[in-house]
């Protein structure tokens, strides 16, 4: 059981339930927008996982062309595609399939080259959502299995990995996190385990959608029902405030998993319990230490993510400036 905390600026003095990953979205203007697809379209390959609505697999496109599902102009319908496919469980019931429907209504209006795409979704037999495939995997394995070396990009081997490339994924999130922002989305779950890796190390921003079993022990559990990231979450969130500002400071803590090649989860020192005593004590909290690898200007970034006050914490137009900045920079000095 959480800590029993005091009433705060915030309302109540209870953490309230964890809801769902998006939050005010604009209105979907057109729902026809949407690549309505039949079961026969895909071939299923193997399973990926279980998800949030049912189990993750990888499949095969199968009549589909490249045009039809906005990936390109090519219009070969007899090339296949690697798609994930997220199925809805047929005993869920209404409230697990109002959730469904309500995800497509908000992943379809997105459209970003650093958040995964929605491709279609299937509302007949058992309804499924076709998500682009990322074949590396979540960010945090990805790293997890890599060697850091000062190679910069063109002599690295495989599963080598060097700073430059860590701040090149930095940078994508930051881009994503940003357009997200602007669409006044609010992730409420960023970190390294939702963010998927593609092909010469582009990082697309996910959902938590593959990888809640595997990572269950990153969440907190709460009355037995409800869970909570709380090495992620801002001091303000314990209070059940989610908002950009809030995602703002989860960033800074994926930026942290990612300069340490998520060898170590966040505040890993500490026990849960301990962790949140030391988060109620608001702007005197401890900060994740600098990794060995980060130099000022990053950690500066770091700690704009990790101001108390989330009117005075940095925003996400002002992170991606700075990280971008740094970046040119260590392009120039590597060229």
């Amino acid at each position: 059981m959480l800590y029993s905390m005091p009433q705060s600026e915030h309302g109540s003095s209870h953490p309230l339930p964890y809801g769902p990953i998006y939050d005010v979205p604009k209105p979907l203007k057109n729902t026809d927008d949407v690549l309505h697809v039949m079961p026969e379209s895909v071939i299923e390959i193997r399973d990926l996982g279980v998800g949030r609505f049912g189990m993750v697999s990888l499949a095969a496109t199968v009549g589909l062309s490249f045009k039809d599902i906005r990936l390109g102009e090519n219009d070969d319908k007899h090339r296949s595609l690697l798609v994930a496919i997220k199925k809805l469980s047929p005993d869920g019931g209404k409230n697990l399939r109002d959730s469904f429907e309500k995800e497509i209504k908000y992943m379809a209006r997105l459209h970003h080259p650093n958040v995964v795409h929605l491709l279609g979704v299937c509302m007949v037999g058992t309804p499924f959502i076709m998500m682009e495939y990322m074949e590396n995997g979540d960010l945090n394995e990805f790293l997890q299995k890599q060697n850091l070396v000062d190679d910069g990009v063109s002599l690295l081997q495989e599963n080598e990995i060097s700073p430059l490339v860590l701040l090149y994924m930095t940078v994508q999130i930051a881009s994503g996190m940003r357009y997200l922002a602007s669409q006044r989305v609010v992730h409420r779950d960023i970190a390294t385990r939702n963010c998927l890796v593609g092909h010469d190390f582009v990082v697309k921003i996910s959902d938590f959608g593959m990888s809640r079993k595997l990572y269950e022990s990153f969440y907190y559990r709460v009355h037995g029902k409800l869970i909570l990231p709380i090495r992620w979450m801002a001091y303000e969130s314990f209070y059940g405030k989610f908002s950009v500002k809030s995602d703002v400071w989860a960033f800074g803590i994926t930026m942290w998993e990612i300069h340490t090649l998520a060898r170590y989860e966040p505040y890993h020192e500490l026990i849960d319990e301990e962790l949140i005593a030391d988060a109620m004590k608001g702007d005197r909290r401890q900060r994740p230490a600098r990794p060995a690898i980060v130099p000022d200007a990053i950690y500066d970034v770091m700690l704009r993510c990790w101001v108390h006050d989330p009117f005075m914490r940095g925003d996400f137009e002002e992170v991606y400036s700075r990280l971008f900045l740094a970046y040119t920079r260590m392009c120039q000095q590597c060229s």
